[in-house]
This record gives C-alpha cells, sequence and structure tokens, in this order.
C-alpha cells in the first residue's frame, strides 16, 4: 500500500476515530455478494411460517457460504486494516449480514438504527491511541432514506 495513503488512513483514524473507504469492494463483487444474498434469504422465506421472515445471515451460515466470506478476506480490505492495525492483527468472526434493517417507521425514529459500540458505551479506552481495536463494516448498498444500508458517522 502507498505510504502516503498509509499515513492519510492513519491521520483520518486518530483525528475521526474511523476511516470510509467507498468502493474498496469491487462492484461486480458487490452484485454477485447481494445476489447470493437475495437468494439465500428467498429460500429461507419459502420455508418460514406466516409473519416469520427473517433477514439476518449470521456468522455460521457466512462460513458455509464461500462467496460471502471471501469478500471479508479479499486483498483490498486485508490491505486497509493491515494499514491502520499493522501486519498482525487478528479477526474476530462475529459477522452478520443483515437486509433491510434500517426501516423508518411512518410514526417514530429510524427503528433499525443503533450504535455500534453501544456496549462500550463512553469507555475512556476508546479515545486512548494505544487501543487499536476496531469494528470493520461492508455495506452493500446506498445509505438511503428508505432502506438505511449503509452508516451514519460520527467524527470522534
Amino acid at each position: 500500500m502507498d505510504t502516503e495513503l498509509h499515513r492519510l488512513l492513519n491521520k483520518n483514524f486518530e483525528q475521526n476515530g474511523f476511516v470510509h473507504i467507498p468502493g474498496a469492494i469491487p462492484a461486480e463483487t458487490v452484485e454477485d455478494v447481494r445476489d447470493r444474498i437475495h437468494q439465500i434469504l428467498d429460500e429461507r422465506d419459502q420455508n418460514a411460517s406466516e409473519g416469520e421472515r427473517n433477514w439476518t445471515i449470521r456468522c455460521e451460515e457466512i462460513f458455509s457460504e464461500v462467496k460471502l466470506y471471501e469478500m471479508i478476506f479479499q486483498d483490498e480490505i486485508v490491505a486497509y486494516q493491515r494499514a491502520l492495525l499493522g501486519n498482525d492483527f487478528i479477526m474476530f468472526p462475529d459477522f452478520t449480514i443483515k437486509k433491510n434493517q434500517f426501516l423508518l417507521s411512518e410514526s417514530g425514529p429510524k427503528s433499525g438504527w443503533h450504535w455500534d459500540s453501544s456496549s462500550e458505551g463512553k469507555a475512556k479506552y476508546l479515545c486512548d491511541p494505544s487501543y487499536r481495536v476496531v469494528k470493520c463494516g461492508i455495506y452493500l448498498q446506498d445509505n438511503d432514506e428508505e432502506f438505511g444500508g449503509g452508516i451514519d458517522l460520527v467524527p470522534g
């Protein structure tokens, strides 16, 4: 990875607490993965009882689908993580895939909105420069008002 890009990624991470990398996964890969996700969820829907639609694919299912877990380990994704965390970083396999979990209700707030690190609250260690634990999210649809699908980033 380019030394200047490495420096910029780390500067952004230090200043904002996150790095946003649009287009890190090629569009054709995104299309392939989205197609497979839709197939899995459609098959599940066909076997579900009325009202039991489940739009989440959990870790054990992801690891049984090469097309899904290959995306996590793509060279570009791993290179960005190495740029931030060093060559010997460790990944914890806590992956989920969600479809349309951000639906807006007509009378209330965004029902799918949540804070990814809410279990940690505002712990002081989160702002310690030596704390190098990150959450890596891969978003396969644009963050729009109807379905969400992306992420709202708040610097700091």
